[in-house]
């Protein structure tokens, strides 16, 4: 799959900046990586994205407020995390609410569906407690994953760090990053909005020398770069023989004899997957088969049995197919999705910013609970039925003779 292009229309952005002080550790050194950040994000989104329609800039912590784009220069400044009624708690979800609610301090809050289609972009550094994340997760889905149009981008960006260490189950502790890299400080990019705007962005970002793809994440619909599905008859068996060529090279044609009333094959599915999204456990994988009938698509379990065996490169898909009725063509149209039970693979670059219990003598770097948000937010994903990742589509015609 090649990269993101830009889409048709334009779309605007919402820039939504945690402003809690424990983001002014970030902001303190004077060449950290976060203050390089602030300076090139708003020129990437309007010179390298070229689809931006317009910029709002916000800043939020226990409630949210539209600012000026000389206010959001200003975030470079430690005073910026220190604003009375701004700085003492950081609740991710008001980044969802509308400008019109912004403004009117509404109590109401609506999802991401809006005529004019918009990124949100979220600069923070995740929680302060640990029952933040499933009231986060909570709100992520009602009001972004809910859209089939939305997915959730993460991505993790290390800087230098001078100020009070907040996410932790002990009191706040101060902490001071060093020249070596290991000791800097992730904070985070959350995004909300159609994938390929997310792609876009992050590709544009990706330019700057200290953004790492390996450290982004999408969490939506497509797990996949590419597939491929290979499907032929059972040599053991006398009852089918092949049908014909067929035009796409994701379809399979054979012949049902007749006095026979099921049909063997086996399909190897390839699948190359994602760099920037999740992976998938391929012993864990579901298997959707559908029966072609008047253009509509009739769900075929009672006419198909199948059997996957996970492969280095993929799976294999034995199908035992019974049509019903008469001689003719019966299509069926076969699906393998992400399992909705164990059926992901964390990303790799999870664990190597996460930690259950940071602490100044353990693991003081690192994110509380990291892994639990990205962990919970892909299950949401996957149990919703327009986000269940699709990972192969393949069809198979039987011509009962």
């Amino acid at each position: 799959m090649s990269k993101a292009g830009g889409a048709a229309h334009p779309f605007g952005v919402d820039i939504c900046i945690d402003a809690t002080p424990s983001m002014d550790g970030f902001a303190a050194p004077p060449n950290s990586v976060y203050r390089a950040f602030l300076e090139d994000l708003e020129g990437s989104m309007v010179s390298g994205v070229k689809n931006v329609g317009d910029l709002r800039f916000y800043k939020f912590g226990e409630r949210i407020r539209e600012m000026t784009r000389d206010e959001f220069r200003n975030a470079r400044s430690r005073a910026f995390y220190h604003e009375p009624g701004i700085f003492r708690a950081t609740d991710i979800e008001l980044v969802f609410r509308t400008p019109d609610q912004v403004r009117a301090s509404a109590a109401a809050v609506t999802p991401i569906q809006r005529p004019e289609r918009r990124v949100i972009v979220v600069v923070t550094d995740l929680f302060q407690r640990d029952q933040d994340v499933n009231g986060v997760v909570k709100q992520i889905k009602t009001r972004c994953l809910s859209d089939p149009r939305c997915s959730v981008g993460v991505m993790a960006i290390p800087s230098e760090f001078d100020g009070t260490v907040y996410d932790a189950r002990v009191p706040s502790f101060p902490y001071r990053s060093t020249g070596d890299r290991a000791t800097f400080r992730p904070f985070y990019l959350l995004m909300f909005g159609p994938e390929d705007e997310l792609r876009v962005f992050a590709d544009v970002l990706s330019s700057r020398k200290y953004i790492d793809l390996r450290r982004f994440s999408l969490i939506g619909s497509r797990t996949v770069a590419q597939f491929t599905a290979e499907t032929k008859r059972d040599l053991k068996s006398t009852a089918t023989t092949n049908h014909k060529q067929c035009g796409s090279p994701l379809d399979a044609a054979f012949n049902l004899r007749r006095d026979f009333d099921e049909a063997s094959v086996t399909t190897a599915v390839r699948i190359t997957p994602d760099a920037q999204s999740f992976g998938f456990n391929p012993s864990r994988i579901a298997i959707r088969v559908f029966r072609q009938s008047n253009g509509k698509l009739l769900p075929a379990d009672g006419e198909v049995v199948t059997k996957a065996t996970p492969r280095a490169d993929g799976v294999e898909i034995a199908s035992s197919i019974k049509p019903p009725g008469a001689k003719g063509d019966y299509v069926y149209v076969f699906e393998l999705v992400t399992g909705e039970v164990n059926g992901f693979v964390m990303p790799r670059w999870i664990a190597d910013f996460t930690s259950s219990d940071p602490r100044p003598e353990h693991d003081p770097a690192r994110t509380l609970n990291l892994d639990r948000f990205v962990e919970q937010l892909i299950a949401t994903s996957v149990l919703d039925d327009h986000h269940q990742p699709k990972l192969a589509r393949y069809r198979v015609l039987i011509h009962k003779l």
